[in-house]
């Protein structure tokens, strides 16, 4: 995604800019929270309002931002690892209260629980390089500089993870 527009829109009228910047990645992030992370909703919504929080502030080090969806992922990755470590409120795993779903999904939504369900089982390096690459549109590249590894491990992680998914989603052959 080119977000050399986003960037000289927000240094041109911060207001505008925001909005646009809000609505290219608001989706994205909640999708790269609740996915890679496995935080309720609410959680989830406050990660993605502390993310833009400094945005809508105005502060002028965002001016300076060159690469807005490392910063972005970066942002939210670090609060949903807060989140994660010191949760405000005890609450058991959100998908422990999703019913399960048929092997052969029918319905929109089954889909949606099969697959998050799925995703859980991975482990946390694996998840997050599916959902940021899927989910987060984000290249191999910036996946590795945000989870701070080589390219190559990145993309092994990558793949692993679509191998293991292939796997627990039989009913997609």
């Amino acid at each position: 995604m080119d977000t050399s527009n986003l960037i000289a829109q927000y240094r041109a009228d911060p207001q505008k800019g925001f909005t646009q910047i809000y609505e290219a990645f608001a989706d994205k992030l909640a999708t790269y929270v609740r996915r890679a992370f496995g935080l309720p909703e609410g959680d989830v919504a406050d990660v993605v309002h502390d993310a833009f929080l400094p945005w809508v502030e105005g502060s002028e080090r965002l001016k300076t931002v060159e690469n807005l969806s490392g910063y972005l992922f970066s942002t939210a990755k670090y609060l949903a690892m807060q989140k994660r470590k010191f949760p405000e409120s005890p609450g058991s795993d959100h998908l422990d209260a999703i019913e399960p779903a048929s092997p052969c999904p029918s319905s929109g939504i089954e889909d949606v629980i099969v697959v998050e369900k799925a995703l859980a089982t991975l482990p946390d390096e694996q998840r997050e390089a599916v959902v940021l690459k899927i989910w987060g549109d984000l290249t191999l590249e910036e996946i590795a500089h945000l989870q701070g590894v080589t390219l190559q491990t990145a993309a092994s992680r990558y793949s692993y993870a679509l191998q293991k998914l292939k796997e627990k989603l039989a009913w997609n052959d």
